[in-house]
């Protein structure tokens, strides 16, 4: 060191010290399997510590958690049946299903109902019924027939005289209308068949009765054929209007047939 000054030579010998003590901590650090930059002896390098591949300081230690307390922890899902839709509100019964005493959703249009709030009486019901009817009656004239004229409504195709034709048909007509007249006309207001089926035939203003003046007008409405099938040709007729007045409940709001509407009717469900 000739020719230093004694500043210069002090400086240099603090140097080769400190870098010597620098050397001599990596070595014991390698031979420990630690990291030859500890903490307290990151001041030894120009950076401050040893760095990674893209040139950012590495630190020994985990940064604490931005607001100090460590995230939570995830939670799982909420089991099926659980939930807050597993029951409607005010105990209405499960999420989807219509409280007690409704019918169910998608049910389609509700039931209609007569001035009183019972259920009117659907087409099926009415069919049945007319159909048990009609069986009764034919029985019924069939017997009388044969009593009283010595022949039936199933024998005027046969061959029948004209009188005999014409007094099974008076016949015919006055046992349908006293059997719907009186049965439709009295307090029950059902037939033998509406009796099977549960439903009656009602005043459509009051619930009520109708009397056997209006109960036979709804028949002969029904079916004028018991008046006109001994006409030919109108007989035809005749019946075809039959079969298209007794499906028209099923284009009425309220389940009136034509015969309903002129006799001011419903039929109403007793059961």
């Amino acid at each position: 060191m000739a020719g230093v000054g004694p500043v210069a030579s002090l400086f240099c010998c603090v140097a080769e010290s400190r870098l010597g003590r620098c050397l001599a901590s990596a070595a014991v650090a390698s031979v420990n399997g630690r990291s030859p930059l500890p903490v307290r002896e990151r001041a030894c390098h120009p950076t401050g510590g040893p760095k990674e591949a893209g040139g950012t300081t590495m630190s020994n230690q985990v940064p604490p958690f931005p607001d100090g307390d460590p995230p939570p922890s995830p939670s799982l899902p909420p089991s099926y049946g659980s939930g807050p839709y597993d029951s409607g509100p005010y105990g209405s019964g499960p999420y989807g299903m219509p409280p007690p005493g409704h019918p169910p959703y998608g049910s389609g249009r509700p039931t209609p109902v007569d001035v009183l709030g019972r259920p009117l009486a659907s087409w099926w019901q009415r069919l049945a019924a007319i159909l048990i009817d009609s069986v009764i009656l034919t029985i019924v004239t069939t017997l009388l027939g044969y009593l009283f004229v010595g022949t039936s409504t199933a024998a005027l195709g046969e061959g029948a005289s004209g009188g005999a034709a014409v007094l099974v048909a008076v016949l015919s007509l006055a046992i349908d209308l006293a059997y719907f007249g009186f049965l439709n006309g009295s307090e029950k207001g059902q037939t033998v068949g509406m009796m099977a089926l549960g439903i009656t035939v009602r005043d459509v203003a009051t619930g009520g009765r109708i009397d056997p003046r209006r109960a036979a007008l709804r028949i002969v409405v029904l079916d004028p054929g018991i008046l006109l099938s001994s006409i030919p040709f109108i007989g035809v007729i005749a019946s075809i209007y039959t079969v298209v007045a007794a499906l028209s409940p099923l284009w009425d709001a309220h389940r009136q047939g034509w015969h309903d509407k002129v006799a001011r009717t419903d039929v109403t469900r007793v059961r």
